[in-house]
């Protein structure tokens, strides 16, 4: 698929940059264009007896790359990356445009990643995790589309301490709220501040010590979870916004899983010149970025909750959910399909994954779109929707399973003709007398 993206040569930037642009066109191939039917690797999935038959499902398998778990009864466990990748040459810059002069700029060939990137775990610890983090180093470029590793650090830890692993605590695991990411960036930051805390005035210092006590779990009755996120949020801004502009920024966190590992990797290896202010006469460091985001975010704290009393700075006002059906883009008919706006807890560092855009912050634009259960050894399965199976706003079912997933509660559903003892298709509630 070479598409020629003539609209560039009519953009403010080909203008400025002149002949150039108004000569050459801009193509780009994707790897969706192959003859492909994921369809039937999924079929294939699911009728699969062995791990080779599991293997050759994915022949027909091409976009998008995704990783596949494999666990069979003998206590085999594999990671499968699945679908197909560009291998290119070594003169091939993967991140910018290439000039097409050179036939060692371009494809080499492609590859199919389950061909290479087998990760076998068999029965180490008794379980198979991952969370759209890196799960493998390449010598060729992949991806830089990874998640920040936070989320599988904290899977790894929870299930390594409690055994054994059934329903009831994988129900509990898919609605934890605790960050490792935010302990680690915390780790080095907070000495930084404290080294300066004859610096900072009453309310910056109470805000300091909630962050010294904090138990890094971002709930939304929590008003420190408040101060971290204003905190990160501040220093992302003066790290990156004075070199970028603010277009640019907004572009550059739209993804936040890039900006999230960057900055953590800048702040750890304090080794970058991008700490320093370009808008300034002085020269910035990393600790004096980190001091002034700090403030920074003390300040606009007492301006989103008009009030200087912190134990007010309830993460939920400002971190929510506002479910969209597809229709209520339309203004006209927004109000028929509204849910409404609900406090949520989180980030794109938990597990459970309330991800927000870092320009326009702080509602969450990503969130479970389902929360699913399974143990193979039982004839029910345990979910619930962020609304309903419905999407007409007339029927009863639209709606009726949001309080459920936003509280984390589950559905049970049998897979068996005959349910056991245990299912129960409605659960009466009785007030005491």
């Amino acid at each position: 698929m070479a598409n020629n993206l003539s609209f560039l040569t009519k953009s403010k930037f080909t203008k400025k940059n002149g002949k150039k642009f108004n000569q050459q066109g801009l193509t780009f191939d994707w790897t969706g264009k192959n003859n492909s039917d994921e369809i039937l690797s999924l079929y294939k999935v699911n009728k699969s007896i062995n791990y080779d038959e599991f293997l050759q499902s994915f022949n027909t398998w091409c976009t998008p790359g995704l990783n596949f778990h494999y666990i069979n009864k003998n206590g085999d466990y594999k990671i499968l990356p699945a679908g197909n990748s560009p291998i290119r040459f070594e003169k091939h810059n993967p991140l910018i445009p290439q000039i097409r002069s050179s036939s060692l700029t371009g494809w080499k060939e492609q590859i199919k990643l389950q061909k290479y990137y087998q990760i076998d775990d068999t029965a180490k610890n008794g379980y198979l995790v991952s969370a759209n983090n890196k799960l493998f180093i390449s010598k060729d470029y992949i991806s830089n589309y990874w998640e920040p590793i936070s989320r599988f650090d904290r899977i790894n830890e929870v299930l390594s301490l409690e055994k054994p692993h059934n329903v009831p605590r994988a129900k509990y695991l898919q609605n934890d709220l605790l960050s490792p990411y935010a302990k680690q960036l915390l780790k080095i930051c907070l000495p930084i501040i404290i080294d300066k805390k004859i610096l900072l005035n009453s309310l910056e210092k109470q805000a300091l010590n909630k962050l010294c006590r904090w138990n890094y779990i971002l709930s939304s009755k929590d008003n420190t979870s408040s101060v971290y996120t204003l905190f990160f949020y501040n220093l992302l801004k003066c790290t990156f916004q004075d070199e970028l502009g603010d277009k640019l920024f907004s572009e550059y966190t739209f993804i936040s899983s890039v900006s999230t590992r960057k900055i953590f990797e800048l702040i750890d290896e304090n080794k970058s010149n991008v700490f320093d202010n370009v808008r300034t006469k002085e020269i910035e460091n990393r600790n004096y970025t980190i001091f002034i985001a700090f403030k920074n975010a003390v300040k606009q704290g007492t301006q989103l909750f008009g009030t200087d009393d912190i134990s007010k700075w309830k993460y939920g006002l400002i971190h929510t959910i506002e479910p969209e059906h597809i229709l209520s883009r339309n203004k006209f008919i927004k109000n028929v399909f509204e849910i409404g706006k609900y406090p949520i807890g989180g980030n794109n560092t938990t597990i459970l994954n309330t991800d927000w855009n870092y320009s326009v912050p702080f509602s969450s634009v990503v969130y479970p779109s389902v929360r699913f259960v399974c143990d193979l050894s039982d004839t029910n399965i345990y979910f619930s929707l962020p609304g309903g199976v419905s999407g007409n706003p007339q029927n009863s079912n639209f709606k009726d399973q949001f309080q459920l997933w936003l509280n984390g509660g589950y559905i049970s559903i049998s897979l068996s003709k005959n349910p056991n003892s245990n299912f129960k298709l409605k659960t009466l509630i009785k007030k005491k007398k």
